[in-house]
């Protein structure tokens, strides 16, 4: 999938030969967690590139919680922390203020770590959410 995501240009269209790389890869029975995630976030990556910010926005919830887990597996933290920010950039460009602001509490509560990044932004998007409530 990364390699037709390179080879596309103006002249040539390789987003569809990506996009179905990267589900082949996440349905393939072998496919780990990681290979999964990692496929699901680059396949949100092309319905942005492609316009289709729902099918985007699904992608990246999908892997932030954890909705495509097998039993006995655990969300990779990594993957999660990409897949929220990348819901929360799109909810934001929606002033989808109330989804934004859930997953940047989602994303504190469980990796308090991020809070000097995050916290900032939280407290602005609940500031716009009072203030379009007005």
């Amino acid at each position: 999938g990364d390699c037709y995501l390179q080879l596309n240009s103006a002249e040539s269209d390789f987003l569809a030969e990506a996009f179905a790389s990267y589900e082949k890869a996440r349905a393939h029975e072998g496919a780990t967690l990681d290979v999964r995630s990692l496929a699901t976030i680059a396949m949100g990556g092309i319905h942005e590139r492609k316009g289709d910010l729902p099918a985007a926005t699904q992608c990246y919830l999908e892997v932030l919680y954890g909705s495509a887990l097998r039993p006995g597996e655990t969300a990779i933290s990594y993957y999660v922390q990409q897949a929220g920010i990348a819901a929360i950039r799109l909810l934001e460009r929606k002033r989808d203020w109330r989804g934004a602001a859930n997953i940047y509490r989602r994303l504190l509560s469980d990796y308090p770590f991020l809070a000097d990044r995050l916290g900032p932004r939280l407290a602005l998007i609940e500031k716009r959410e009072r203030e379009e409530a007005l």
